[in-house]
């Protein structure tokens, strides 16, 4: 214990700690470090590096205690900060980059698109490109010449690396290649890869948390609620405070973890490999946090019995409960559920239940510049709101200006989104006046689906395939295709179709939902649609069963699908 009123220099490794309790005030000299114990608490301040003279030794913090433990209610193996401040300041590192050519499976060697300052002895992690969103591939550098990284053993899978030229428009899917390494290190102990119980980071309210360029290794804790690598928790505004440059891997439950917290930067970080819901916005009462230029790959659904909620079924790399935050130039880079989810209860769930938030009605903060592919699910999947019970329902987003009164709608713009090789679709919205401003979706199952009312898609790009050809492919007798009707009033606006052939599988620019319950609105439309070797539309005959089906009609509201504005598209519908 360091009482109150010391301030102590760690400047030697220690014998290992049952637990340490910091009262006054805790530093680390600058020199090679490790600390051991079963626990941390913080109730002074801990300090390692600062903000502007960061640390540039290697220090090395191990979390040991017995899985019984319940620290202050915390649990077992907490590094908690309870009152306190915790300033965690490592080397700023390049965190991510993308290839810039395309690397073959068995390859020793990978080109990036720019400059780092990583070294031989660092750790990586590459993306998958395919359909697949576990065909990562985990490498050490041993070489560094220029942008080309020599790695210590062969690329077990192939990782696109190219951008393409498809008819004037520009396809970016080279994989993003992301730097585990950090010189701070915060790990879980040896036993966790079999126990899932590592370590974890909790900040409590009236506490500080500045953290820069730090490796949360083997943390969080599978199947035990409020138990992740790092985590703000009941912090109410924390304005300045923030996670940047940091990385995340190989966590047993979650990545960073926003729960009752305001105001908060998440910014350029790396998370990898990791169960469950990845950055994770808990009860939808939080609002005004910053998540930017993060990247998740490797989002893993936790085994049956070890979910910490019914959504882990299928996870998501960015899990959103409310509206009222801002991401931007985020990369969901492979989950075995949704690259991002906007999961908008009715109310706030957990503990923040009874605070005013209305997220279904709230405005949207900020969503642009963000990146899916190669996730199970969708690129963007917005619906499914959470209930009391931790289970999800259909929820659809109808954001007013005021959201506790029967006030106006106000539009969601999702702008410049980019989703490529999701297997299901690149973007689902429910809700009412939506918009998706300025998206390229190439490689998609399907395109978009808007379950929805007043919603449209515009100035935006679909592109049916590309030279990213190998790899899990989609069912053969699957009509792909780009945008789908579905609900409505929906549609299309200035919107370009590249490379929908119809050859050895059906294709099509434009379909819809298929074996289809409800009934369309005859107000569907397209306007201003440019095709590019596309085959335009795409209907099936009906189930005789489905009024859906047998419903599907859109407008042609300009003529440039079938040469007369005005014009209706409907499926083969006999009427006897």
């Amino acid at each position: 214990m360091i009482p109150e009123g010391r301030n102590i220099v760690l400047d030697v490794t220690p014998p290992a700690l049952a637990s340490l309790t910091v009262n006054g005030e805790l530093t680390f000299a600058d020199a090679d470090l490790a600390l051991t114990a079963g626990w941390i608490m913080v109730h002074g301040a801990f300090r390692i590096g600062a903000e502007a003279k960061p640390y540039t030794h290697k220090a090395t913090i191990t979390l040991t205690g017995p899985v019984t433990d319940n620290i202050m209610t915390m649990g077992a193996r907490v590094f908690g900060v309870m009152g306190g401040t915790l300033d965690l300041h490592g080397v700023t590192r390049t965190s991510w980059t993308t290839l810039d050519a395309t690397a073959p499976a068995g390859a020793t060697q990978i080109t990036l698109a720019r400059t780092t300052d990583w070294q031989p002895g660092d750790r990586i992690a590459i993306a998958s490109t395919d359909l697949n969103p576990l065909r990562t591939d985990e490498r050490v550098i041993t070489a560094v010449e220029g942008r080309t990284l020599t790695l210590g053993s062969p690329l077990a899978w192939p990782h696109w690396g190219e951008l393409q030229a498809i008819s004037g428009v520009t396809v970016d899917q080279r994989a993003e290649v992301g730097l585990l390494t950090r010189n701070i290190v915060i790990q879980g102990d040896a036993s966790t890869a079999q126990t899932g119980i590592g370590g974890h980071l909790m900040v409590m309210g009236g506490s500080t948390a500045r953290i820069n360029g730090v490796e949360f290794f083997q943390m969080g804790q599978t199947g035990v609620n409020g138990r992740y690598p790092v985590h703000w928790h009941l912090g109410g505004d924390v304005t300045g405070q923030y996670v940047r440059q940091s990385t995340v891997w190989r966590s047993r439950s979650r990545c960073v973890t926003i729960h009752g917290t305001d105001n908060l930067a998440v910014e350029d970080n790396v998370c990898y490999d990791h169960l469950g819901h990845g950055y994770f916005i808990e009860d939808g009462a939080e609002s005004g946090n910053r998540l930017e230029r993060n990247l998740g790959m490797a989002t893993r659904t936790p085994p049956t019995g070890q979910r910490l909620l019914a959504s882990d079924a299928t996870p998501a790399t960015f899990w959103v409960t409310n509206p009222d935050n801002h991401l931007i130039g985020n990369r969901a880079a492979g989950s075995q559920g949704h690259g991002f989810w906007y999961a908008l209860p009715a109310s706030p769930t957990g503990l923040s239940t009874g605070q005013a938030d209305l997220p279904q009605r709230t405005p949207l903060g900020t969503f642009r510049d963000n990146v899916a592919h190669s996730n199970t699910r969708d690129g963007l999947h917005v619906d499914q709101g959470p209930l009391p019970d931790g289970t999800t329902a259909t929820a659809s987003y109808r954001p007013r200006q005021n959201p506790a009164a029967d006030s106006p709608p106000v539009t969601a713009h999702f702008r410049n989104f980019t989703a490529w090789k999701n297997a299901n679709r690149g973007v689902w919205l429910r809700g009412n006046e939506l918009r998706m401003t300025g998206g390229q979706f190439s490689d998609n199952k399907i395109g978009a689906t808007f379950a929805a009312s007043m919603t449209f898609v515009e100035d935006a790009v679909f592109v049916g395939q590309t030279a990213n050809n190998g790899g899990t492919q989609f069912p053969a007798a699957f009509p792909v295709r780009g945008f789908e009707f579905y609900d409505g009033t929906v549609g299309a606006r200035r919107v370009t179709f590249i490379e929908y052939p119809s050859d050895s599988r059906i294709r099509s620019a434009i379909g819809f939902n298929r074996n289809n319950s409800f009934a369309l609105s005859p107000y569907n439309g397209v306007e201003q649609v440019t095709f590019i070797n596309a085959n335009r539309v795409y209907i099936e005959n009906p189930n005789p069963d489905r009024d859906g089906d047998k419903a599907a009609v859109f407008v042609d509201l300009d003529g440039s699908v079938t040469g007369f504005a005005g014009r209706v598209v409907a499926a083969v519908n006999p009427l006897h």
